[in-house]
């Protein structure tokens, strides 16, 4: 048998003889069955057991309905799912729930009842008006129903949302934490400070949807980038311009509707670069002091222009010879960057260490420039690029000091980055900048 006799389920009570099914809302009298089967059924529980067994697989056949109010029933299921979309009141529901147990139970032979659809609760207001002007006091709990009427009167209930079906909604820190991993994939040294803008932007939101995403959540990001304790406003705006676009992805692999991101109000202007440099004497300060990590910080900075993402990518294999060959970190996640060439003073060759941890390192310097008045870290590589342009006067040599490609058509496909003779002019311009430092 099907579902219901594997599972043995239905109930005999001797005291009215009657057999039941509390799941399906089934019950069924010794009488009854007697009379559908047309035989003599003894009340006891082993000799009724059989027919009710029948019955039950009657049931399941489709030979008979389980009662003889088929488009009560449906109604009151359909509504009952309704009123459940629409977060109706537990009361509603329960009350429905008890109509349809009931007209479950009707017995199959009952002529007593009507089989007409149900009201929507919100009808039965319009319904009682209607019943007052037709003078016939419709709708009645176990009178006849109009059903027409009926249908009439639900089809003006606004239509509940339509039940969610599929797999579950794709989360935002979900693909925030692909987009990081991408990135991380890349090898694309801004991966974590990239990060750190995502995952401020996922605790503005919390783990909802991507389609819950709102210009809400939005707002309240910038605010909490601005006020970023370790970014400045340059930092700011690439990090919000660098979510944006993050954003955008999402809405395009998931159809969602970002329409804040097109809005002009949250579209921030790039900030003029500040030209912070160290003067000649706050070089010669800096060299007279630092010492350990600190000076290897300091030296790969004002003779190779190094960040702290390139001194912590540097490695023993970048060393050839007398010169550093290695990209800049952030770059390396082209397809083809430039990589440049560097000759190393005798100072930078004797501070170099690369068994150090780049916080650690980058928190000491912090500490050392504060205690000697000196600029911030990065400032060595503008310092450099001013004194090769300055006392050198040679623009071509501060840019292959930069690490940059020459831009347009004319760099893309004619002239080659970091030749011979373009490496031999760095060295020579590096000669002259150790020389004003007072490096040997």
């Amino acid at each position: 048998m099907g579902v219901m006799r594997a599972k043995n389920t239905g109930t005999y009570d001797h005291s009215t003889a009657t057999w039941r099914l509390r799941g399906r809302g089934l019950q069924v009298s010794i009488r009854q069955l007697s009379k559908r089967y047309g035989v003599k059924i003894d009340r006891s529980e082993a000799a009724s057991r059989p027919h009710w067994r029948r019955f039950l697989q009657d049931l399941e056949d489709g030979h008979r309905v389980a009662s003889p109010l088929p488009n009560r029933i449906k109604s009151l299921e359909g509504l009952i799912d309704r009123c459940r979309r629409e977060g109706r009141p537990q009361a509603d529901i329960d009350r429905l729930a008890a109509a349809l147990a009931a007209a479950v139970a009707v017995p199959h032979y009952s002529t007593d009842h009507d089989d007409g659809p149900v009201l929507h609760p919100d009808a039965t207001a319009a319904a009682s008006v209607l019943a007052m002007l037709r003078g016939d006091g419709w709708p009645k709990d176990d009178g006849p129903v109009d059903a027409v009427t009926v249908g009439v009167l639900n089809s003006l209930i606004p239509a509940p949302p339509p039940a969610k079906t599929g797999p579950s909604p794709v989360r935002i820190r979900d693909e925030a934490a692909a987009a990081i991993a991408r990135k991380k994939k890349k090898d694309h040294k801004g991966h974590h400070q990239f990060g750190q803008a995502v995952t401020l932007f996922t605790d503005q939101t919390g783990d909802i949807g991507v389609h819950d995403v709102t210009v809400v959540h939005f707002r309240a990001f910038v605010a909490a980038a601005e006020s970023y304790p370790s970014w400045g406003r340059t930092t700011q705006v690439n990090q919000i311009r660098a979510v944006k676009t993050w954003l955008r992805r999402v809405r395009s692999d998931h159809d969602c509707r970002y329409g804040f991101l097109e809005n002009p109000d949250y579209c921030f202007d790039t900030p003029a670069g500040q030209k912070i440099q160290y003067t000649l004497d706050e070089v010669r300060t800096a060299l007279s002091h630092a010492t350990g990590g600190v000076r290897m910080a300091l030296l790969l900075g004002l003779n190779c222009g190094m960040y702290w993402g390139d001194i912590e990518a540097l490695s023993p294999d970048k060393i050839d010879g007398d010169h550093i060959v290695t990209g800049r970190a952030k770059l390396t996640h082209r397809p083809k960057p430039v990589v440049g060439q560097w000759r190393l003073w005798a100072e930078t060759r004797a501070a170099l260490d690369f068994d150090h941890k780049i916080g650690p390192l980058e928190v000491a310097y912090t500490d050392f420039a504060k205690r000697h008045g000196l600029p911030v870290h990065k400032a060595l590589r503008k310092t450099t690029t001013q004194v090769i342009h300055d006392h050198v006067e040679d623009a071509e040599a501060a840019r292959l000091f930069r690490c940059e490609g020459l831009g347009g058509t004319h760099g893309d496909k004619y002239v080659r980055n970091f030749t011979p003779i373009q490496v031999a002019r760095l060295d020579a311009a590096l000669v002259k900048v150790a020389s004003l430092y007072g490096i040997s």
